[in-house]
């Protein structure tokens, strides 16, 4: 893993956590701990973080303190894009479900103009982007409190618990990292119970994610590859993956197309 790609990951990981151990660290970029060391070093001289013992914190300046105001979010063009894609594929009077991750609020701006949805999410940001739309009814489950990159969601058994209340027509499933090996993995662990419900109670669930999460991995599993009947990226995923969604009869719309129903 190149320099650049390794600060983005770890940029990455202190927005979505505030804190990581540098054991962590070594272990998901594959580099050894004077690599890491270096890169926390970098970071730290740039501002972004905080050095501690063992590993390093966000650092909360008046320049970071208020990160969905004012950090930049890795890939947010490329998250732009599926959220675009993701709101032609919603249809009027749908029963949807939205979760953490900065796709998921690109994917509530993009739904004013729909009529008579219903939208059950654990994403404050999501629940406040859709309160002002008279035609969208917006549920905001309880839980768990947690910190993400830009937004505050609700984790645990809690919010499975509640949407196994509903059945939803589509759920879009932000997951943190795609690998043939590992299939569909994500770094918020106690969200995972909720997207495995949700797996459960949705008739179209949809894995949502920019190309830069393939041939990553989270911290730990979800689901296989072929769980998820239907994604959503940009054209630019690796071909592996396009060839492996199609061999096993997986819908797969890129950025650039135009869905056709």
């Amino acid at each position: 893993m190149f320099a650049e790609e390794r600060i983005r990951k770890i940029k990455e990981i202190l927005l979505e956590y505030e804190h990581v151990d540098i054991n962590t660290l070594t272990s998901l970029l594959n580099a050894s701990v004077t690599t890491v060391r270096r890169d926390l070093d970098r970071l730290e001289n740039e501002g972004f973080l905080l050095k501690a013992h063992g590993g390093a914190v966000l650092k909360h300046s008046s320049e970071f303190s208020a990160p969905m105001q004012t950090v930049e979010i890795p890939y947010e063009a490329e998250q732009q894009q599926i959220a675009r894609l993701a709101a032609k594929y919603v249809e009027d009077n749908d029963v949807l479900f939205l979760g953490s991750g900065h796709v998921s609020y690109l994917i509530a701006r993009e739904l004013k103009n729909k009529k008579n949805l219903q939208v059950v999410t654990n994403n404050l940001k999501v629940a406040y982007e859709l309160s002002s739309q008279p035609l969208i009814k917006v549920f905001a489950t309880g839980g768990d409190v947690e910190t993400t990159q830009d937004s505050v969601i609700f984790t645990g058994r809690l919010v499975a618990e509640q949407v196994s209340q509903f059945f939803f027509r589509k759920a879009f499933l932000a997951f943190s990292g795609i690998s043939m090996e590992f299939g569909y993995t994500h770094n918020i662990r106690s969200e995972i119970p909720v997207f495995q419900t949700l797996m459960s109670y949705t008739a179209i669930p949809i894995a949502v994610a920019d190309y830069s999460r393939f041939d990553t991995t989270g911290f730990q599993p979800v689901c296989g590859l072929d769980e998820i009947r239907t994604v959503m990226t940009n054209v630019t995923v690796p071909e592996r993956y396009k060839d492996y969604y199609l061999s096993h009869g997986i819908r797969i719309f890129t950025s650039f197309e135009d869905l056709a129903f």
